[in-house]
């Protein structure tokens, strides 16, 4: 009687073992994937949003440019004092050109498929005259 008793509790403890193993196993891999979520997708904050726009600022100079045919745009300045969250999605910053601050735009990063794209160029009325006039 007492060996059915000896095995009954050498295979609980056994059993409590694998559990309490198996459960240590789990939360390290929670930890791991949560570790890996955060550097794939960094909490919104606004030191992550500038780095973000300073990485992608040729992008955003390209977008710029592309209104200017005929080549008036000498110097672009980004006021990264102005990088907000776009409620719909992506990053919003605004910049003026020539050193010109009547001469300002906004424009929008937003993620598509993975990759960050600069989407929106919304000009004030001076920068696109400014822009669409030869003179």
């Amino acid at each position: 009687m007492k060996k059915k008793y000896k095995w009954i509790f050498i295979a609980l403890i056994i059993t409590c073992g694998v559990l309490i193993v198996g459960d240590l196993g789990i939360k390290h891999m929670k930890r791991v994937n949560e570790q890996a979520n955060l550097e794939e997708n960094p909490p919104v904050t606004h030191e992550n949003m500038v780095r973000i726009v300073k990485k992608h600022r040729q992008d955003i100079y390209q977008a710029v440019k592309a209104d200017d045919k005929y080549h008036r745009i000498q110097k672009i300045t980004l006021r990264y004092d102005t990088v907000q969250h776009n409620p719909m999605g992506g990053i919003m910053i605004q910049g003026y050109v020539n050193d010109n601050k009547k001469f300002d735009f906004q424009v929008s990063l937003e993620k598509d498929n993975g990759k960050i794209e600069c989407y929106e160029n919304m000009e004030d009325e001076g920068l696109s005259d400014f822009l669409c006039h030869k003179n």
